[in-house]
């Protein structure tokens, strides 16, 4: 089995790193891609650090509660959970509710719960 890899997008601009790896043996290929997102987690991180401790947003208490960003993902990363899900994107119910999840807790920019 030999495999011939090549870069496909290094990722300088995108943040998103790309190889094309094509096996000889058995005529087939696959694209391998890297999301490097530390830079959007470091940001959320202090967003999350940052937030004052006044009323909480969509507690009714604010006139400007529909203002808050609560999370930032990549889209490479939105795109997966949209084939693996669906519809997920278009269904804020179940949105909140997956962004919600302790595994996901990087990509969240306020606390409390969404769903």
């Amino acid at each position: 089995m030999t495999v011939d890899t090549r870069v496909f997008d290094d990722g300088v601009l995108s943040g998103v790193k790309s190889w094309f790896h094509y096996d000889t043996a058995d005529d087939t290929f696959s694209i391998e891609t890297e999301i490097d997102a530390r830079a959007l987690v470091a940001d959320n991180r202090r967003a999350m650090n940052d937030v004052d401790k006044g009323p909480r947003p969509f507690s009714g208490k604010e006139p400007h509660a529909l203002g808050y960003k609560v999370a930032e993902v990549p889209m490479t990363l939105l795109y997966l959970w949209e084939k693996m899900e669906p519809g997920i994107l278009k269904d804020g119910k179940a949105l909140r509710k997956k962004l919600d999840n302790p595994e996901l807790a990087a990509f969240r920019r306020y606390p409390g719960r969404l769903a």
